[in-house]
């Protein structure tokens, strides 16, 4: 049973193989989707502040026309 046993062994070791690359695949997509997170709130930040600021430069140039 020598082929057998080889055979096993075989599988045992792509079976690990296979986990850890699925590990590090989640690894890397949980890792992406928190990134993506952070981008598309700072993102949300920054187009705030946009808007304030043309809010104040309008009621600025309000009063300067006015």
């Amino acid at each position: 049973m020598v082929l057998g046993e080889t055979t096993v062994e075989g599988l045992r070791k792509e079976l690990t193989d296979v986990k850890r690359q699925l590990s590090e695949s989640n690894f890397e997509k949980d890792k992406y989707n928190s990134t993506n997170k952070e981008l598309r709130e700072h993102i949300k930040r920054t187009e705030q502040e946009k808007r304030e600021t043309q809010r104040a430069l309008d009621e600025a140039f309000q009063k300067i026309a006015g």
